[in-house]
């Protein structure tokens, strides 16, 4: 910019040198045109200047902008990972409802229970259909009939009577099933309407803030639009 601006400095010094030589006395064309030039080149300085003091308020409103920029996406990126944290909700909920803590609290126990049961049941079925497998290989390599006749009938009468207890179990396991699953959905329920509540809080305190950044940005973009069309007006 600064180098168009002197090469147009040039041209006008020697258009006007060259005309005053051919209408005027060489010494008052000498004359004018020293004062063109001193014209010219005082207008392009303080074209310059101005310009560079625009230039340089310009850079400040975009260092201002690219600094509430990051700081939004800062924000934002916080608040992506806060919000998108069920579990960091659910803590929050719990360490303000004494009775919600309360109630959850007892829902982590009872949970913990019910994969302990369940964990000693399939360990019961497992361990009992690989002894009676193990028994019965054992009973049937017994040469003498008598023996493994009398041998397989007693793993029989052992293996009706777990039949019978196993499938009492499996009913009880079915009633705690079945419980589980409701008290699971309530549970489900109220784990939803505190999360939502302390996300509500979030959102609004973040859309807050952004509204905020907003109008420092709109502020900041209002300036630059009258800098930016006094600068065009100031070089048309």
């Amino acid at each position: 910019m600064q180098f168009l601006i002197i090469i147009l400095i040039a041209i006008i010094g020697f258009l006007a040198y060259f005309l005053g030589w051919f209408s005027e006395e060489p010494e008052v064309a000498a004359a004018n045109t020293a004062v063109a030039v001193t014209k010219t080149v005082d207008a392009a300085d303080t074209a310059v200047t101005r310009l560079r003091e625009q230039k340089s308020a310009f850079a400040g409103i975009i260092g201002d902008f690219e600094q509430e920029s990051g700081a939004l996406e800062s924000v934002l990126e916080t608040g992506k990972e806060s919000l998108l944290s069920f579990k960091s909700a659910i803590q929050e909920a719990r360490d303000k409802d004494a009775e919600f803590n309360k109630v959850y609290t007892h829902w982590d126990a009872v949970e913990q229970k019910t994969i302990h049961l369940q964990a000693r049941f399939r360990q019961l079925v497992q361990g009992a259909e690989d002894f009676y497998k193990i028994v019965r290989e054992r009973a049937n390599s017994i040469s003498d009939e008598k023996l493994r006749s009398e041998s397989i009938a007693f793993i029989q009468k052992s293996e009706l009577a777990y039949a019978a207890q196993l499938e009492k179990t499996k009913g009880a396991i079915a009633q705690v099933d079945g419980m589980k699953v409701k008290v699971d959905d309530t549970m489900k329920a109220l784990e939803i309407r505190f999360a939502v509540d302390v996300i509500d809080q979030r959102l609004g305190e973040m859309f807050a803030e952004i509204d905020s950044m907003i109008e420092s940005v709109l502020a900041a973009l209002k300036e630059l639009e009258a800098e930016s069309k006094e600068v065009l007006g100031s070089v048309a």
